[in-house]
């Protein structure tokens, strides 16, 4: 009978026989919930529950990562006996701590603003973010700040931009409970990320007060409140990047005054306008996406540009170009949706052309995406015309994507070979 028990015993605790580097990497797989039931049934488990803890104690870390897939019963102990020790005792550098979206809800404490060493914090996920009630705040060498999907109020980060003084990078993306976001000179920020909550409502969108001299890097996503470009001087902005958000043909016209070291300047699925004039001496790259309701129209006069990039549904109806740099490279991506008349294969085939006369003197790469296989065949009235009518641009890389392969004898096919000489195709 006593046998039978230790025969019983050993088969349930077969784990503790395998070897300890095995069983760490076997933890790593399992979730808070599992790893600690397993401590049950393993005395091994027992012992490797308590590896952070003693691990913390020994090594002197610089950094520390931590992932968790909720914030639970089980977890949040772990969390209040490890952060405080990683913190203060250990006085790391660079502290990540995140977590799987909609899994509980983690009240940071107070000991992440009493530290008087860490220059990096990311925090990413359900997490409450509390300053300490007598409002003091240690981080006098904290540079970078990263909150992404985080519940954290006007009053708190405002007393965290007012007692860190060196922070240099400051990210918000998707983060709850802020209203009204204010960036004066009281911090030397060079770079200033914002993403707005997709699931806000319209009239909760976070107004953004800037007034920072010292950004160099700008990207703000999908916050229609911040979209009076002329309202704002950044004298040494480099790179502004703007996604989904409400645009004017004045905000085109204060680039030149409001930014005047601009060098790089992205616009993806902006909207409100569908003309506008460009003119800077300083902007060395300028990519557009572009969804309007009628084709662009552009008169771009920015005699440093060295690369160009537009993407879209539809050929702009024009662009030109005033000015660029004496070399320069330009990416088109356009989407090919029509039906599969011929006159239609014809006439947008003619559009491209006037397209790439106006990037001639680049060197450029052109992405068509088609949804149809063009008709076999031709209009030979139409086809000698616009044969007679083009001369070809040169086209450095051409690449066609389609559900099924082009047919080489498509209108499409021939037409698109009158108007672009391509050196490198790709299907």
């Amino acid at each position: 009978m006593k046998k039978q028990a230790i025969d019983r015993e050993g088969s349930m605790d077969r784990i503790s026989q395998l070897p300890q580097p095995l069983l760490h990497d076997i933890l790593c797989f399992l979730s808070q919930k599992e790893a600690i039931q397993t401590s049950v049934l393993s005395k091994s488990w027992q012992k490797l529950t308590s590896v952070v803890d003693k691990t913390l104690q020994k090594l002197s870390l610089q950094e520390f990562c931590l992932t968790f897939s909720g914030f639970d019963s089980e977890s949040i102990p772990f969390l209040k006996k490890w952060i405080p020790i990683v913190i203060l005792d250990m006085g790391v550098k660079t502290f990540h701590l995140s977590s799987l979206p909609n899994h509980g809800c983690f009240i940071l404490p107070y000991v992440f603003f009493k530290s008087e060493t860490l220059q990096s914090l990311f925090l990413c996920g359900h997490m409450f973010i509390q300053t300490p009630i007598d409002n003091v705040i240690l981080c006098k060498h904290l540079q970078t700040l990263i909150f992404e999907e985080v519940f954290i109020e006007d009053d708190t980060l405002d007393v965290i931009l007012s007692s860190c003084r060196s922070i240099e990078t400051l990210v918000l993306r998707r983060c709850r409970g802020l209203r009204t976001i204010i960036l004066d000179d009281r911090i030397r920020l060079k770079l200033f990320e914002f993403q707005r909550y997709d699931m806000l409502q319209t009239l909760d969108y976070p107004s953004i007060e800037t007034n920072a001299p010292t950004l160099e890097t700008l990207t703000i996503v999908n916050s229609p409140s911040w979209f009076n470009l002329h309202n704002y001087l950044f004298p040494h902005l480099k790179s502004l990047y703007l996604e989904d958000m409400q645009l004017s043909s004045r905000s085109f016209d204060s680039l030149s005054s409001n930014f005047p070291c601009l060098e790089e300047l992205s616009l993806m699925y902006c909207y409100g306008f569908d003309e506008f004039k460009l003119s800077s001496r300083s902007i060395k790259n300028f990519i557009i996406k572009y969804e309007g309701n009628n084709p662009l129209k552009a008169v771009i006069d920015a005699p440093s540009l060295a690369g160009f990039e537009y993407r879209g549904d539809d050929i702009p109806q024009s662009i030109s170009f005033q000015a660029t740099a004496s070399e320069w490279k330009s990416r088109i991506d356009v989407w090919c949706d029509m039906t599969v008349d011929d006159h239609v294969a014809y006439f947008w085939c003619f559009e491209l052309y006037v397209f790439l006369k106006a990037l001639g003197k680049s060197k450029i790469s052109l992405c068509i995406i088609q949804n149809f296989v063009a008709k076999v065949g031709g209009i030979k009235e139409e086809e000698d015309t616009y044969g007679g009518l083009c001369e070809p641009v040169v086209v450095e890389h051409l690449v066609l994507i389609s559900e099924r392969r082009p047919n080489p004898s498509s209108c499409f096919l021939k037409n698109l070979k009158r108007i672009c000489r391509a050196i490198k195709v790709d299907q």
